[in-house]
């Protein structure tokens, strides 16, 4: 069973979250509902949730305050946001569940049906901290130097964006290969990263390849056009692509 706290300052919201979790086939108990930061903490301290199913913005703060003054986060989060830029790429660069307002069903039900009760508390506990320093990076404008969740199948990685030297596809698979050498295998897909990505810092120069535009050290003309990574890779560059290639080496040397 999955023990479930609510934490909104909207009364509408936490209703349709009610209904929507006792039509559900989860196996799932509300413990409680908050609407505040100090009720949420309270509520939070005195039931020891599994999982928690946190408003960005409540009565006397934000979820983010909640969790900065919690001591130990030993619980699942799911958040529940209207479409705050901001925050949605928080969210995707911390590799964490969110659900948008006016929430739909089958949201909701689908994040639920992939919470993990046996999902280490260290990688709890690190996702958060690197989600609130993300949120305060995105909303400076420091994209660059945020730091990117990536999960695989033993291990939570923290990557800072400026470390990827490039992306490479296989199905639904991508590698990541980072300044240090480490090469990290997760299972999305690249057109997915390719979103999340600064698009000012990255390039799909390839069907199978995403590149770090900063990585690059040379381009070889022969056989169809290969660039030359700071890590000595060589990676393709599509026919289509050379034109955006191009004019992206341009920019740099005006720069």
């Amino acid at each position: 069973m999955i023990r479930i706290v609510i934490i909104d300052d909207e009364d509408s919201a936490v209703h349709t979250i009610e209904k929507i979790i006792l039509l559900s086939d989860e196996d799932v108990e509300v413990l409680g509902v908050a609407k505040s930061v100090k009720e949420a903490k309270m509520l939070i301290n005195s039931t020891s949730p599994d999982l928690v199913l946190l408003d960005i913005e409540l009565q006397d703060g934000t979820g983010f305050d909640l969790l900065e003054e919690l001591e130990n986060i030993r619980f699942k989060v799911i958040f529940i946001t209207a479409s705050d830029e901001y925050a949605l790429k928080a969210f995707r660069y911390s590799a964490l569940d969110y659900i948008v307002k006016p929430i739909d069903p089958d949201d909701l039900i689908k994040s639920l049906s992939r919470i993990d009760k046996n999902d280490s508390i260290v990688n709890i506990e690190l996702q958060m901290k690197v989600l609130i320093e993300n949120f305060n990076k995105i909303n400076d404008n420091a994209k660059t130097t945020c730091p990117l969740i990536l999960k695989t199948c033993d291990a939570i990685h923290v990557v800072n964006i400026n470390e990827i030297v490039r992306c490479e596809s296989y199905r639904n698979y991508t590698t990541f290969y980072i300044d240090s050498g480490e090469k990290i295998l997760v299972s999305n897909t690249l057109k997915e990263y390719e979103k999340l990505l600064p698009e000012k810092c990255f390039l799909r120069v390839h069907n199978s390849h995403l590149i770090n535009i900063s990585k690059i050290r040379k381009y070889e003309k022969h056989n169809s056009g290969y660039l030359i990574m700071t890590d000595n890779s060589r990676v393709p560059v599509s026919q289509r692509k050379r034109d955006i290639l191009f004019n992206c080496l341009d920019k740099m040397m005006k720069l």
